[in-house]
């Protein structure tokens, strides 16, 4: 996953973009509170993953999307059994 880049944002929004960085829902929130929002959320999605992954430990984890939109965060495979946590 990459976000915007400098040269794709233009120079005018070098600050902005240092502030929020590159990725699309922080970089383009209408407010920075709603742009440190979005980032405290997905850095959080990332320390739930890491703590089910150190609790469960799977035998294979894999991130998991189905064809029909479906999607899952988290697919665990453990002694046979699958674990999904979305």
């Amino acid at each position: 996953m990459s976000g915007f880049s400098l040269v794709e944002v233009g120079a005018a929004m070098q600050h902005e973009h240092w502030l929020r960085g590159g990725l699309p829902p922080s970089f383009t929130a209408a407010t920075a509170a709603y742009s440190f929002a979005w980032r405290r959320a997905f850095i959080q999605t990332f320390f739930v993953i890491e703590q089910a992954l150190s609790s469960v430990q799977p035998d294979e984890a894999y991130f998991w999307a189905t064809h029909g939109g479906a999607e899952l965060d988290l697919l665990m495979l453990k002694d046979g059994a699958r674990l999904g946590i979305e």
